[in-house]
């Protein structure tokens, strides 16, 4: 499966981000019982993506997970779930196979996520799962100073998971 970012509609994110280059591949991503986390090149050492410290928040984040999916034979995706550096790395997001953790914690406002809102992707169902650069939630312009080298990772694709969570390698 290979669904291509610009071939998509994109809710609250940047305008560009399908055109922002791809500097890093996802080589795992895992679905546990906590949350989701996706391992990649630009997560740790000399090449890390930068810290952002969004408006309003007292710490900096590092990059935001975005989930891709297919809704009557149409692609959609938005980047939500926010990471801030941490080693070892941090999962986020919730137990996204269970009690419609998607629905409630990631995709939960019809006005920013349109058909994202409220659905829950269903055990076995084909999804995509990237990550951006910096603060990219509820984010609709280009803005150097929230993704400040507008950098993004490949799209994986993996069956969603259930409760008991899933571990996919690339």
């Amino acid at each position: 499966m290979n669904a291509d970012l610009g071939q998509m509609t994109i809710y609250s994110n940047p305008p560009d981000l399908a055109s922002w280059p791809i500097t890093t591949n996802i080589t795992e991503v895992d679905f546990t019982t906590n949350g989701v986390q996706a391992i990649f090149s630009k997560e740790d050492g000399p090449n890390r993506w930068p810290d952002v410290v969004p408006p309003g928040w007292a710490g900096p984040l590092q990059y935001t997970m975005g989930m891709v999916e297919c809704i009557q034979g149409q692609w959609y995706t938005s980047a939500v779930v926010e990471f801030w550096y941490a080693n070892p790395p941090l999962v986020s997001g919730g137990n996204v196979g269970a009690n419609n953790q998607v629905a409630m914690n990631w995709y939960y406002d019809a006005i920013r996520w349109g058909k994202l809102a409220s659905r829950q992707p269903q055990q076995g169902e084909m999804i995509g799962i990237f990550v951006a650069a910096g603060n990219l939630r509820n984010i609709t312009s280009d803005d150097t100073a929230q993704s400040p080298v507008m950098e993004r990772s490949n799209v994986v694709y993996m069956p969603f998971p259930g409760p008991n969570g899933s571990m996919n390698s690339f």
